[in-house]
Formats: structure tokens, sequence, C-alpha cells
């Protein structure tokens, strides 16, 4: 089983597209949330850029929200997030 760790802020809107995503997907996540205006060492380390989303997949990091929601899509195809039929999932 992979082990997800969703780093973020409360209020970041990006953070919440990751999040959503996870629960439809019926994943479990840990959630550890940092405080960006005194962001801590080990957070630097893993967010060269100080910046969240950072998704943690066995401890690999993951950055941006839609790289991120992609690699979940990946990860747990069923429920498709996006319809198959492409002018549908454009619209």
């Amino acid at each position: 089983m992979l082990s997800l760790q969703l780093i973020s802020f409360d209020i970041c809107p990006f953070v919440e597209r990751c999040r959503v995503v996870l629960h439809e997907k019926g994943l479990a996540f840990e959630q550890t949330l940092v405080e960006l205006a005194n962001k801590p060492e080990w957070f630097l380390r893993i967010s060269p850029r100080g910046k969240v989303p950072v998704l943690l997949l066995d401890g690999q990091p993951v950055f941006e929200s839609s790289v991120i929601n992609e690699l979940i899509e990946e990860l747990q195809p069923s429920p498709p997030l996006l319809p198959a039929d492409l002018v549908a999932r454009a619209q």
C-alpha cells in the first residue's frame, strides 16, 4: 500500500484541489499543515521553492496541484474524475 502525505496550508485553493481528488478517489492520506509565514526547515528540504501543495508518495515529493492530481488519477483510475468522451472532457 502506498503512503500518501499531503503537505498543505490551511486556506490554499491549490491544496484544496488535491484534497478533493484524494477524497473522491477514496485514498487514505495524511495531511500535514505548514505555516507559510514561518516555513520549517524540513519543509524547505522537500519543497525548495517553499510552495504547497506537496504530495509525498512513499516519501518522494511531487509538486504542483495539476501534476499531483494527474498522478492520483493514474494511481487510482476508478472512479474516473473526467468523462471518457473528449468533447465532454473539454467542456
